[in-house]
């Protein structure tokens, strides 16, 4: 059977050991490392890899665009009508005001 003084020692040890095991958990979780911070940092990488994805996707449609202005000579044509607001003989250009929504 345990004394008094052996048993107070126990539920010191105990008492220590509970506080560092709950220091220990809320250092995980909250800490510059933790659980919280990783799984912000996990949030970010998609939110990146998204973007990155719809760059990519603009950039191949960019690529694509500039690949027939070169090479097919009706693209080029409608191009330069529609930037300098041209028309052939007969047409008849429709200009719109743009809609505000």
């Amino acid at each position: 059977m345990w004394s008094w003084i052996e048993q107070a020692r126990a539920r010191a040890v105990g008492a220590a050991l509970g506080l560092a095991a709950v220091a220990l958990l809320i250092s995980a979780l909250s800490g510059e490392r933790g659980l919280l911070a990783v799984w912000k940092l996990e949030r970010e990488v998609a939110s990146a890899e998204r973007m990155n994805f719809a760059l990519v996707q603009k950039i191949a449609k960019l690529r694509g665009e500039v690949h027939a202005l070169q090479t097919d000579d009706i693209a080029l044509e409608r191009a330069a009508r529609r930037q300098a607001h041209l028309v052939r003989p007969g047409e008849v250009l429709y200009r719109l005001p743009p809609t505000n929504p």
